[in-house]
């Protein structure tokens, strides 16, 4: 899967103790909503791939979501 990377750079001049701090939290803020996210679509990317690997398998839902029991053909 590709990846993408965006990357901002600024340079800051005369900022204030008060504003560094605001900006740092920002910063740390973002970090943690971007780690929250991935780990959302992770999850939700796992969970899917097993539920295709099951239909793949020939093994469905059958009635109230639950997993069909393979049956034998009777001849």
């Amino acid at each position: 899967m590709p990846t993408q990377t965006l990357t901002a750079r600024a340079k800051v001049i005369n900022l204030s103790d008060q504003d560094a701090l605001l900006l740092g939290l920002l910063g740390f803020s973002a970090t943690k909503l971007w780690n929250v996210a991935n780990h959302h679509r992770r999850t939700v990317w796992n969970h899917r791939s097993r539920r295709i690997k099951r239909y793949s398998c020939g093994q469905g839902l059958g009635r109230r979501g639950q997993p069909e029991t393979p049956r034998l053909a009777v001849q």
